[in-house]
């Protein structure tokens, strides 16, 4: 089995230009390669470019799909990396929101019958990247999107849900983290203190035919004798 290493100028179109730059034999059970801009091909390294490395298995004439070995484009040689940890959208499915850029802690209210909200959050830089957390939700997993976009399904408890979206700039180490705390009413208590049937029976056992009540229950009859 070998690899072959790529690096693609165009972010924002994927690996669709990609002409592999860097070849060779792979271990067995490898899971990690180094590569130099030496190793890939003659011009695909671009000055103040982002790039995308990608990496590809190789078996004969067989190859699998390009896999993105990096979450966010690299910076290029001499490309000032970005500090921005910004969103420019924020929404919630069935959640009321006001959304501002600048403003990163929000609260809402749902009814009851609003068990799940999609949260869909965009970053400001497309070379940042998003992800979607929940306190009462550990099973959320990005049901679509790509950097620097996130979509994600999340279950909401009754009481008070903590979402977090956490932006993380390209350089890796600015973060800012939006929180919105939806609060989910609990389900309404009965009041229903009424019998939906009721019946007696001669002897110890409920067997045989009911005794005939008088008046017949109604649901709403408190009082009455029965005769056999």
């Amino acid at each position: 089995t070998g690899f072959e290493i790529c690096v693609s100028h165009f972010p924002s179109s994927g690996l669709t230009s990609c002409t592999p730059g860097r070849t060779g034999t792979a271990a067995a059970g490898a899971t990690t390669f180094t590569a130099r801009a030496a190793d890939f091909r003659s011009g695909n390294i671009r000055d103040n470019v982002p790039q995308l490395v990608a990496v590809r298995a190789v078996a004969g004439t067989m190859r699998s799909d390009w896999t993105i070995a990096t979450p966010n484009p690299l910076p290029a040689p001499g490309m000032t990396l970005s500090s921005d940890a910004t969103l420019n959208e924020l929404t919630l499915s069935d959640v009321t929101l006001s959304f501002a850029s600048g403003t990163t802690t929000y609260t809402a209210s749902v009814a009851n019958s609003v068990s799940t909200t999609t949260v869909t959050a965009n970053a400001t830089a497309v070379t940042s990247a998003v992800r979607i957390t929940s306190d009462r939700d550990n099973s959320i997993r990005d049901t679509q999107g790509s950097a620097p976009r996130a979509i994600a399904e999340v279950d909401l408890a009754e009481g008070a849900n903590a979402i977090t979206v956490r932006v993380t700039a390209q350089d890796t180490t600015t973060t800012q983290d939006y929180v919105i705390t939806v609060t989910r009413e609990a389900a309404a208590l009965s009041s229903d203190a009424t019998l939906s049937s009721l019946a007696f029976y001669a002897g110890n056992t409920p067997t045989g035919t009911p005794l005939t009540l008088t008046p017949a229950f109604s649901g709403v009859v408190r009082a009455g004798r029965g005769f056999g």
